[in-house]
Protein backbone atom coordinates (compact mmCIF):
# COMPACT_ATOMS: atom_id res chain seq x y z
CA UNK A 1 0.00 0.00 0.00
CA UNK A 2 1.35 3.44 -1.18
CA UNK A 3 1.83 6.34 1.50
CA UNK A 4 -0.59 9.17 0.89
CA UNK A 5 0.43 12.05 -1.10
CA UNK A 6 0.51 15.43 0.61
CA UNK A 7 -3.28 17.11 1.28
CA UNK A 8 -4.64 13.83 1.05
CA UNK A 9 -6.29 12.72 4.70
CA UNK A 10 -5.82 9.28 6.07
CA UNK A 11 -6.61 7.40 9.24
CA UNK A 12 -5.54 4.30 10.69
CA UNK A 13 -7.05 3.01 13.61
CA UNK A 14 -5.40 -0.47 14.67
CA UNK A 15 -6.50 -3.26 17.08
CA UNK A 16 -8.66 -5.92 17.43
CA UNK A 17 -6.36 -8.08 15.02
CA UNK A 18 -7.11 -5.89 12.40
CA UNK A 19 -6.20 -2.57 10.92
CA UNK A 20 -8.62 -0.02 8.99
CA UNK A 21 -7.67 2.81 6.56
CA UNK A 22 -10.26 5.16 5.91
CA UNK A 23 -10.18 8.55 4.10
CA UNK A 24 -11.19 11.54 6.52
CA UNK A 25 -10.65 14.07 3.96
CA UNK A 26 -14.62 15.83 2.91
CA UNK A 27 -16.05 13.51 5.86
CA UNK A 28 -17.96 15.53 8.13
CA UNK A 29 -19.23 13.99 11.13
CA UNK A 30 -22.87 13.58 11.11
CA UNK A 31 -24.32 16.40 13.22
CA UNK A 32 -25.74 14.85 17.01
CA UNK A 33 -27.06 17.77 18.08
CA UNK A 34 -30.45 20.00 16.93
CA UNK A 35 -30.15 23.11 19.08
CA UNK A 36 -33.01 24.13 17.91
CA UNK A 37 -35.27 21.32 18.64
CA UNK A 38 -33.80 21.33 21.98
CA UNK A 39 -35.09 24.96 22.47
CA UNK A 40 -38.85 23.58 21.12
CA UNK A 41 -39.24 21.15 24.28
CA UNK A 42 -37.42 22.99 26.29
CA UNK A 43 -40.40 25.88 25.74
CA UNK A 44 -42.86 23.46 25.40
CA UNK A 45 -42.09 22.44 28.60
CA UNK A 46 -42.34 25.54 30.31
CA UNK A 47 -45.76 26.01 28.71
CA UNK A 48 -47.24 22.80 30.46
CA UNK A 49 -45.23 24.14 33.72
CA UNK A 50 -47.24 27.65 33.15
CA UNK A 51 -50.41 25.78 32.45
CA UNK A 52 -49.96 23.89 35.90
CA UNK A 53 -49.08 27.15 38.27
CA UNK A 54 -52.07 28.36 36.55
CA UNK A 55 -54.06 25.60 37.45
CA UNK A 56 -53.08 25.97 40.95
CA UNK A 57 -53.04 29.63 41.13
CA UNK A 58 -56.92 29.68 39.92
CA UNK A 59 -57.46 27.31 42.79
CA UNK A 60 -55.71 29.89 45.42
CA UNK A 61 -58.28 32.37 43.56
CA UNK A 62 -61.74 30.30 44.02
CA UNK A 63 -60.60 29.36 47.35
CA UNK A 64 -60.17 33.08 48.56
CA UNK A 65 -63.25 33.90 47.32
CA UNK A 66 -61.76 36.31 44.74
CA UNK A 67 -64.05 35.43 42.00
CA UNK A 68 -63.39 39.04 39.89
CA UNK A 69 -59.76 38.28 39.36
CA UNK A 70 -60.80 34.78 38.07
CA UNK A 71 -61.74 36.34 34.70
CA UNK A 72 -58.25 38.76 34.28
CA UNK A 73 -56.17 35.81 35.15
CA UNK A 74 -58.12 33.57 32.80
CA UNK A 75 -57.67 36.25 30.08
CA UNK A 76 -53.67 36.53 31.00
CA UNK A 77 -53.37 32.85 31.19
CA UNK A 78 -55.24 32.06 27.96
CA UNK A 79 -53.26 35.38 25.61
CA UNK A 80 -49.59 34.09 27.26
CA UNK A 81 -50.50 29.86 26.71
CA UNK A 82 -50.93 30.73 22.73
CA UNK A 83 -48.22 33.10 22.17
CA UNK A 84 -45.88 29.99 24.77
CA UNK A 85 -48.00 27.18 22.16
CA UNK A 86 -47.53 28.96 19.08
CA UNK A 87 -44.11 29.78 19.72
CA UNK A 88 -43.61 26.18 20.34
CA UNK A 89 -45.05 24.88 17.62
CA UNK A 90 -43.30 27.23 15.00
CA UNK A 91 -39.90 26.43 16.61
CA UNK A 92 -40.58 22.66 16.20
CA UNK A 93 -41.98 22.58 13.04
CA UNK A 94 -38.63 24.45 12.02
CA UNK A 95 -36.64 22.22 13.79
CA UNK A 96 -38.48 19.59 12.00
CA UNK A 97 -37.68 20.59 8.31
CA UNK A 98 -33.83 20.63 8.88
CA UNK A 99 -31.98 18.41 6.50
CA UNK A 100 -30.04 15.52 8.38
CA UNK A 101 -30.68 17.14 12.27
CA UNK A 102 -32.28 14.54 15.11
CA UNK A 103 -35.96 14.80 15.12
CA UNK A 104 -36.96 13.63 18.55
CA UNK A 105 -36.45 16.69 20.57
CA UNK A 106 -38.30 18.79 17.88
CA UNK A 107 -41.29 16.51 17.31
CA UNK A 108 -41.78 15.98 21.26
CA UNK A 109 -41.62 19.87 21.59
CA UNK A 110 -44.41 20.12 18.58
CA UNK A 111 -46.56 17.73 20.17
CA UNK A 112 -46.01 19.79 23.77
CA UNK A 113 -47.05 22.82 22.03
CA UNK A 114 -50.14 21.09 19.96
CA UNK A 115 -51.16 19.99 23.10
CA UNK A 116 -50.96 23.31 25.05
CA UNK A 117 -52.69 24.86 22.11
CA UNK A 118 -55.12 22.08 22.19
CA UNK A 119 -55.78 22.94 26.28
CA UNK A 120 -56.43 26.18 25.55
CA UNK A 121 -58.81 26.07 22.75
CA UNK A 122 -60.95 23.62 24.78
CA UNK A 123 -61.16 26.11 27.59
CA UNK A 124 -62.92 28.40 25.16
CA UNK A 125 -65.03 25.90 24.13
CA UNK A 126 -66.14 24.95 27.73
CA UNK A 127 -66.62 28.45 28.66
CA UNK A 128 -68.85 29.24 25.54
CA UNK A 129 -70.59 26.05 26.29
CA UNK A 130 -71.22 27.27 29.85
CA UNK A 131 -71.85 30.55 29.15
CA UNK A 132 -74.90 29.38 26.16
CA UNK A 133 -76.56 27.20 28.57
CA UNK A 134 -76.70 29.71 31.07
CA UNK A 135 -74.34 28.30 34.50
Amino acid sequence: MSEPEAGQGRSSISGGGGRYTGDTQGARAPQTRNTLGIVALVVGVVGILFNVLFTLVQAVVVGQGMYELLATFGVAHSVLAIVIALATIALGIVALLRPGAPRGAAGAGTALGAASLVTVLTGFLYSGVIAATGF
